[in-house]
């Protein structure tokens, strides 16, 4: 539909991403983010969140949801949100994921690196619609 992108409008966007966060960066010096490249140095998965968000999960982390659009961008790529709730009964955003693909070993990365920027603490309960290999990848 939108058509290949070149790649030196994909290497700017890049470039504009990192100029994005670096900038977040310099407001929140708890803003994180984490990138998997692939061999030759293309993302394949992309995962940040904020300074306030990883506060809110210290006390609202226990349980969360995640869920991604299919495809719906630029870059045919899923795009995920880590979301829970306050004791306002309110949805707090904790993290947001840009993935490749949705193969297993992506969403194996996807959590694994959600709990490390979490500071180490898995949710009690994490709520998804995904499919039965990544719950898989969650019991281990």
């Amino acid at each position: 539909m939108w058509g290949k992108l070149s790649k030196e409008q994909a290497d700017d966007d890049v470039r504009k991403t990192t100029e994005v966060f670096d900038e977040l960066g310099a407001k929140d010096p708890e803003f994180m983010f984490r990138v998997q490249a692939d061999d030759e140095g293309r993302i394949n998965n992309l995962m940040w969140t904020t300074g306030a968000s990883r506060a809110r999960y210290k006390c609202f982390g226990d349980a969360i949801t995640f869920d991604t659009t299919y495809k719906i961008n630029l870059y045919d790529m899923p795009f995920g949100l880590f979301v829970g709730v306050n004791n306002h009964f309110q949805s707090i955003v904790l993290a947001g994921v840009m993935v490749r693909d949705e193969q297993a070993e992506s969403f194996e990365w996807v959590f694994s690196t959600f709990i490390r920027m979490m500071g180490g603490v898995p949710p009690r309960t994490i709520l998804t619609d995904q499919s039965e290999p990544w719950k898989l990848r969650l019991v281990k």
